[in-house]
């Protein structure tokens, strides 16, 4: 695992812009914050990076093909996953999945789709199997920006008499 490429993500949520090396990674996890201890080493230029900074480590461990699909689109019930699929007809299709691990906010479909399927996103509350739907494309929420400023708020002086 030497080779292993990792990349590390800061507290303010951007991204190192350099890539670093995977040393050493603890057996042991930590029961109160489920975490491990991860060594790897990463170049500091301008020495950016510093003692006691937080930050996430990841490593890409294995590149597979997968299926992809927001979170939102997976329904739960009563520990079965499914998805609703438009077929070829242009009907809804309840369709039961396997999900593998979550990444960011998609899942990661094991088995019970195929690449290119649609899949509603929006309004599965509403859809029925079989009902005939009309398709328009998705686009995910845009996501929250922690705000970097607060503006102070004014305060009435007291008025004296």
């Amino acid at each position: 695992m030497p080779d292993l490429p990792t990349g590390l993500t800061l507290a303010d949520r951007t991204r190192y812009p350099h890539e670093g090396k995977f040393f050493s990674i603890s057996r042991e996890v930590n029961e109160q914050t489920g975490t491990f201890e991860v060594t790897a080493y990463f170049p500091n230029p301008g020495n950016f990076l510093r003692p006691g900074q937080f930050g996430r480590v990841d490593a890409v461990v294995a590149n597979e093909p997968a299926v992809v699909v927001p979170q939102r689109a997976v329904i739960e019930t009563q520990g079965t996953f499914q998805v609703i699929v438009i077929g070829e007809d242009g009907k809804a299709h309840l369709r039961p999945v396997e999900p593998g691990r979550r990444v960011g906010s998609e899942w990661v479909i094991r088995s019970g789709l195929k690449e290119g399927e649609t899949v509603i996103v929006e309004g599965v509350q509403k859809v029925r199997s079989g009902m005939t739907v009309k398709a328009t494309p998705w686009t995910p929420p845009a996501e929250a920006k922690p705000e970097t400023e607060t503006k102070p708020q004014a305060k009435p002086e007291p008025q004296g008499k």
